[in-house]
C-alpha cells in the first residue's frame, strides 16, 4: 500500500475498537447516577460485568464488519466501501440510542464512541468520494 493511496493504516479499525473497549470498561468503574438519585441506592455499586461484555461484543463485531468491509489493504478510493460502513454503524448507534434513558455509565461511553464512529465514518466517505471524483475528472 503505497503512501498515496493509503487513506489509513492497517492498524486504524484496530485502535478505534481498542479505544471504545478502554472507554467501556473504565466506564464501568464510574458511578452509576441513576443508581444514586433516582433508585437512592449508596455506593459502591457493583461492577455492571454483564453490560460490558455485551458493549465489547457489540464493539468487537461492528470492527469486523468494518474491517472486513473496508479491506484497508485493498482500499484505493473505495467510496461505495466507506459509505457501507456507515451504514453499518447507523443500526449499532440506534442501538445504543434507544436504550440511553437511565443508562449505566458503560453504555454513555458505547453511544459516545459510537457517535465518534459515525462521524469518521462519515469524514471517510466524503474524502473518499472526493478523491474518487478528482481522480475520474482529472485532466490527463
Amino acid at each position: 500500500m503505497g503512501a498515496r493511496g493509503a487513506v489509513f493504516g492497517r492498524g486504524a479499525i484496530f485502535t478505534v475498537g481498542l479505544v471504545g473497549a478502554v472507554a467501556v470498561v473504565v466506564a464501568g468503574f464510574l458511578p452509576n447516577p441513576y443508581l444514586m438519585y433516582v433508585r437512592n441506592i449508596a455506593p459502591p455499586h457493583g461492577y455492571p460485568l454483564d453490560i460490558v461484555l455485551w458493549l465489547l461484543l457489540l464493539i468487537t463485531i461492528q470492527g469486523l464488519l468494518s474491517y472486513a468491509i473496508l479491506r484497508p489493504a485493498s482500499y484505493r478510493r473505495s467510496y461505495w466501501r466507506a459509505w457501507a460502513v456507515l451504514l453499518l454503524a447507523l443500526p449499532f448507534s440506534l442501538l445504543a440510542v434507544v436504550s440511553a434513558m437511565h443508562a449505566p455509565p458503560p453504555v454513555v461511553a458505547y453511544i459516545y464512541w459510537s457517535f465518534a464512529v459515525i462521524a469518521g465514518a462519515l469524514a471517510l466517505a466524503l474524502w473518499s468520494s472526493v478523491m474518487a471524483l478528482r481522480a475520474r475528472f482529472a485532466v490527463r
